[in-house]
């Protein structure tokens, strides 16, 4: 009986231990600053009397990423002009390791002016990546502007990423 209870006790004391203390394989995360920059064509992939869908690429620079590549699909509501992408891509260009960030975007656009230019503005949210960006998570701003003349879009994106320390 006296054996039972000390092996009883020896379990609970490595239970209260363990629980007391945070687990050694946890992975902690740091958040800084992300900022990146696009610029490229667009065309219309769908259209609808509510709505229209266009592909978006485009190359610039981006925050952790260096030069990277923009790809998204961008469905908008005619009658709010609200446009949301929920498979915005940012790739470093030519990168062998296919660092990918996922992001899901919503913007507001303007009604085109008499020269054909829309203001968008918005937000992100980062909801992952591959690569070096698995489990990345943030959040912030969008904002740009929509030639219809040139068939292009510009587009800024500012705030916060956090990534998975390993």
């Amino acid at each position: 009986m006296l054996a039972k209870n000390a092996a009883s006790v020896a379990i609970l004391a490595l239970l209260i231990m363990f629980s007391a203390s945070p687990i050694a394989f946890a992975s902690e995360s740091e958040s800084t600053r992300f900022k990146a920059s696009f610029s490229g064509p667009f065309h219309t992939i769908a259209s609808t009397p509510t709505t229209i869908t266009v592909a978006v690429t485009g190359e610039g620079r981006a925050t952790h990423l260096g030069d990277s590549d923009l790809s998204a699909t961008v469905t908008i509501v005619l009658a709010t002009g609200v446009g949301t992408s929920t498979d915005t891509t940012i790739t470093a260009s030519g990168d062998e390791h296919e660092d990918n960030l996922f992001l899901t975007t919503v913007t507001s656009e303007t009604a085109p002016s008499p020269q054909g230019i829309i203001i968008l503005s918005g937000t992100y949210t980062i909801t992952g990546g591959t690569g070096e960006f698995s489990g990345a998570t943030g959040s912030g701003t969008v904002s740009g502007t929509v030639s219809i003349p040139a068939g292009t879009v510009t587009e800024r994106v500012s705030g916060t990423i956090t990534l998975l320390d390993e």
